[in-house]
């Protein structure tokens, strides 16, 4: 009976398979840098959500612009995402994420403070343990035209 009731549990557990947030580990940790810009990632309650802090250093005084979170939607089956900024031509911004392989995908709704939204695509393409590049994309006549990127590397 006992080995029946463990096989009962290892089933269970080998049944929920890959834990959704898993991509997210190759960021969680460390201060990430591309020029001016600075991001930190770090697990939330449990592991169930990744909560994302974007910094702009000026004049060496790092000032918070951005916060926010993905999380995985047991509903939806998603990893989803909500952020919020100031002084960017965005304040809110809505991500629906996937990871394949070693690229992390984003679509993303972006509204402005008048309500004006956008859509958006995103890929994060990781190169190695601390660097990543990133691109930011937006439809224009049908096409996707890239409209900012770089690379972020984790800092030291």
């Amino acid at each position: 009976m006992k080995k029946l009731l463990i096989l009962m549990l290892l089933l269970a557990f080998s049944a929920q398979g890959e834990h959704p947030l898993k991509g997210f580990e190759k960021i969680v940790g460390g201060v990430w840098q591309l020029g001016a810009a600075e991001q930190e990632f770090t697990w939330g309650v449990g592991k169930k959500a990744v909560d994302s802090r974007s910094y702009m250093v000026v004049d060496g005084k790092r000032k918070l612009v951005a916060e926010g979170m993905w999380y995985w939607h047991d509903g939806e089956k998603k990893i989803k995402g909500i952020f919020v900024a100031i002084d960017m031509p965005a304040s809110v911004f809505e991500y629906e994420t996937e990871f394949q392989d070693h690229v992390m995908h984003n679509t993303l709704a972006t509204y402005d403070v008048k309500g004006n939204k956008s859509i958006h695509t995103e890929t994060w393409t990781f190169i190695d343990a601390n660097s990543y590049d990133w691109a930011l994309y937006q439809e224009q006549d049908g096409q996707q035209v890239k409209q900012m990127g770089g690379q972020f590397t984790r800092k030291k």
